[in-house]
């Protein structure tokens, strides 16, 4: 069972048109050494994701550019959804369910295996916000397939309950 967004993320009518600031969003609760790291360099403008409301949350979704998340990755997870459904790109260490395709649906380039490396993944963040307009329909996949989750769980649910 691949569990969907909030009701709320899914029918909220905001349209990802803003203008997007150079805004990393990050989970703090999913420390990291690559994340420490790239905190202290204070290269970049990041927003940690904690302490919102829905309706802030969208609005952080809609006008920043990147989404990252060096965590575990245990399994399909919640925010990394939010972000992209949003219209962020995100930016994840290869590993666990990050792994796969089904689980985070976004192209290979945009899960750094040797994500320790504080040089390469700065790079990458560099290049993703500098880029943002051209790569973010590489999204669109993922964004398809989590408006769709709803409906699919609603369907598991009755195929294995009913």
């Amino acid at each position: 069972l691949i569990e969907p967004i909030s009701k709320e993320f899914l029918e909220c009518k905001k349209k990802n048109d803003f203008e997007r600031d150079e805004v990393i969003l990050y989970n703090p609760s999913k420390t990291s050494v690559i994340m420490k790291k790239l905190l202290e360099r204070k290269e970049f403008v990041f927003l940690p994701l904690q302490g919102y409301n829905i309706d802030q949350l969208i609005d952080i979704y809609s006008k920043a550019k990147l989404y990252i998340d060096f965590g575990d990755f245990n399994g399909p997870e919640r925010i990394p959804k939010e972000a992209v459904y949003f219209g962020c790109s995100i930016l994840v260490g290869k590993k666990n369910a990050a792994k796969n395709s089904f689980d985070v649906a976004i192209p290979n380039k945009y899960k750094i295996k040797n994500y320790n490396n504080v040089d390469l993944v700065s790079r990458k963040i560099r290049d993703m916000l500098f880029n943002y307009e051209k790569n973010i329909k590489e999204f669109d996949e993922f964004k398809i397939k989590i408006s769709k989750l709803e409906v699919n769980f609603i369907n598991q649910i009755s195929e294995i309950f009913c």
